[in-house]
């Protein structure tokens, strides 16, 4: 069970994320001021983004060494992302977490820093990306032989996270079991290029691991727009991109997909 610190001075907004997370079965604890801390066994501490503290440069980044915390510290608050970030820079914090994103993507958002990076063994993945700013996670089946590095190893999770999601890629199905507790994504996307199309056993192993975490994916190969579809269809997919098309197709649907974690 994850247990969270959240500091504020009776702030409203944090008072109600408070007794939502205590409803979804995190052990919350509260305090007025990071001065009041003292000993922090939890495993992520939530800062009200508009406290009068966080007015002094560096400020969370020294409570951190005085504690020698090494879980993450972050800020919340309802401002837009841009004024966070700049918070972030200022006070030393770990990221942010924003009330605009809704409730499934604060949720989704949460369990991740709660984490930290990871919260299991991701032997077998290639981590690219940053997760501070979008905290949407995708695991990326790239349908490439492992041992060959040529171009187009990992270059479908590398292009995902030169637009900002974070991202962890692997090559092969079972690597893909295996990671889904460890980095927890929101996403699957894979690369069925390489498939035998829906008959191909992978596809069922695709579907079972997605469903085990009650993850959605995207089906992404280099065939005909209608015949993917038909085959994202057959597979229960969440979407389909044709790799005929340009990678702003695959980042719409994305796009979609993150927007329903707002809802």
């Amino acid at each position: 069970m994850k247990q969270l610190l959240l500091v504020h001075d009776a702030d409203v907004i944090m008072n109600a994320l408070g007794s939502v997370l205590r409803r979804e079965g995190y052990v919350v604890q509260v305090v007025r001021a990071l001065g009041q801390a003292g000993q922090v066994t939890a495993d992520l501490v939530l800062v009200d983004a508009y406290d009068r503290a966080l007015s002094a440069a560096g400020v969370v980044a020294a409570f951190k060494r005085k504690l020698r915390l090494a879980q993450p510290v972050c800020l919340f608050g309802s401002g837009v992302e841009q004024g966070l970030q700049a918070l972030c820079a200022h006070t030393g914090a770990d990221g942010y977490i924003c009330t605009a994103w809704g409730y499934r993507r604060l949720l989704s958002a949460l369990r991740h820093a709660a984490q930290g990076p990871c919260g299991g063994s991701l032997e077998g993945g290639r981590l690219y990306g940053e997760t501070k700013g979008n905290p949407t996670r995708l695991l990326v089946l790239d349908g490439a032989d492992p041992d060959d590095k040529g171009p187009k190893f990992d270059w479908l999770a590398k292009a995902l996270a030169s637009e900002g999601y974070a991202t962890c890629g692997c090559s092969r199905v079972v690597d893909l079991r295996l990671l889904l507790p460890g980095w927890d994504p929101d996403v699957i996307v894979a690369d069925v290029s390489s498939w035998d199309g829906v008959e191909d056993g992978r596809c069922h192993w695709l579907q079972q691991a997605a469903a085990s975490m009650e993850v959605p994916f995207v089906l992404c190969a280099e065939r005909p727009p209608e015949e993917l579809e038909n085959w994202a269809n057959a597979m229960g997919a969440a979407g389909q991109w044709s790799q005929a098309e340009t990678l702003e197709g695959l980042l719409r649907l994305l796009s979609e997909l993150s927007s329903e974690l707002v809802t």
